[in-house]
């Protein structure tokens, strides 16, 4: 253990010092900690989403579209796809009979439960942003850590951050069914080119465009299980399973003795809590 403790210490990158601390995408039953942490954190939250999310100009929107409605409609165009980069890009994967997305070996010492949302930009800061890629490259691709991602789309009955979520949420599980292996290409594209929350861009003809870009292999079953329906069940299962470990603001990292983190309001915390699990 001391020679893996000492190469994940080498490994280390000042990046995560920099990270911003975002609280999450919330639900209006937030306990009082997570509002009073996401009051604390508002001023970073704004400049962010500024950045992080898609603008403006990337947008196609139809002429009748541009009246400020929350749930306007909004697709991004191949040519406007930004490739990502970085350790998601080529994450391990072995456990691929598993339901959930998983990266990492199934031997690994640690294993938690990254609950997020296609459409949360907090889950996309933690995803895209850096400290995630540094999980997988110091943690994961080791051999330390195993995480299964799972996608919250609907919380007290209703559709999480939009009537595309759950769609955004079952597109998901496609790609990981379908297609294994490029599936964490899959997730790194979508959540790189994620447009902002207030847009329905959560379709079937979104999804493909992404699956396409991402090398998925088999598009036409990809998208057949979306016209299906085929992964709803599986969707409202990780409400229930959100539920059974509180949680209901994302991004969350919830480990085996049912410890959860906030890996965008502390990534110091997040990374003593990883170590203190493999080392256990």
């Amino acid at each position: 253990m001391t020679e893996k403790k000492s190469r994940r210490r080498i490994l280390q990158l000042t990046g995560s010092a920099a990270l911003l601390s975002l609280a999450g995408c919330a639900s209006l039953t937030d306990n009082a900690l997570d509002n009073q942490e996401e009051q604390q954190t508002t001023t970073a939250a704004e400049s962010q989403q500024t950045t992080a999310t898609t603008t403006a100009e990337n947008i196609d929107q139809s002429p009748d579209e541009g009246n400020g409605d929350s749930t306007q409609a909004v697709t991004r165009k191949s040519e406007e796809i930004v490739k990502p980069a970085g350790a998601l890009m080529d994450a391990p994967v072995e456990d691929t009979d598993s339901t959930y997305a998983v990266m990492g070996s199934s031997d690994a010492d640690a294993k938690i439960t990254f609950y997020g949302n296609w459409k949360c930009p907090y889950t996309q800061e933690f995803a895209v942003g850096g400290f995630l890629d540094e999980i997988v490259r110091e943690y994961v691709k080791p051999g330390d850590l195993q995480i299964e991602y799972r996608a919250l789309a609907f919380l007290g009955g209703e559709p999480f951050l939009g009537e595309d979520a759950p769609l955004s949420a079952q597109a998901g599980l496609a790609a990981w069914d379908t297609d294994p292996e490029n599936y964490w290409t899959y997730f790194a594209y979508v959540f790189k080119n994620q447009p902002q929350e207030r847009f329905d861009w959560g379709t079937k003809e979104q999804m493909k465009v992404f699956a396409v870009e991402a090398g998925i292999a088999d598009v036409e079953a990809f998208t057949t299980a979306l016209d299906q329906e085929t992964y709803l069940e599986d969707v409202e299962a990780t409400t229930e399973a959100a539920a059974e470990v509180n949680v209901s603001t994302v991004p969350r990292l919830v480990f085996e003795d049912g410890t959860m983190v906030r890996p965008t309001v502390d990534a110091e915390k997040t990374r003593a809590q990883i170590e203190a699990a493999i080392e256990n």
